[in-house]
């Protein structure tokens, strides 16, 4: 088994050759300071950001699941404020990318 590096206990450790890290919805639209932000994002980016630098370097598999809004296909969360023409995560977009560090 690797050991995941740092202070994490070895029975939580992932087993890089058997796992992969799913990200969703880490995108710049939902990052502290925008209108549509989720309270605390900012705060939850660098433990987003922490497998990236075990899994990267060792060229493992990191699945990034990015919602983007298009015409009608909204979840009801956001669908008032979709059709109200807001900008957010709409395909092209600057919120669209990933949020920084993520």
């Amino acid at each position: 088994m690797a050991i995941w590096p740092g202070e994490l206990d070895p029975y939580l450790a992932p087993e890089l050759g058997r796992s992969v890290p799913l990200v969703i919805d880490a995108q710049g639209d939902f990052v502290d300071g925008d209108a549509r932000a989720i309270r605390g994002t900012n705060q939850i980016v660098p433990a987003i950001a922490e497998p990236r630098r075990v899994y990267r370097p060792a060229r493992l598999p990191i699945i990034h699941v990015v919602r983007l809004y298009d015409g009608a296909d909204v979840g009801l969360a956001r669908r008032t404020l979709i059709a109200a023409g807001a900008p957010s995560v709409r395909p092209g977009s600057p919120g669209s990318r990933a949020a920084s560090g993520a």
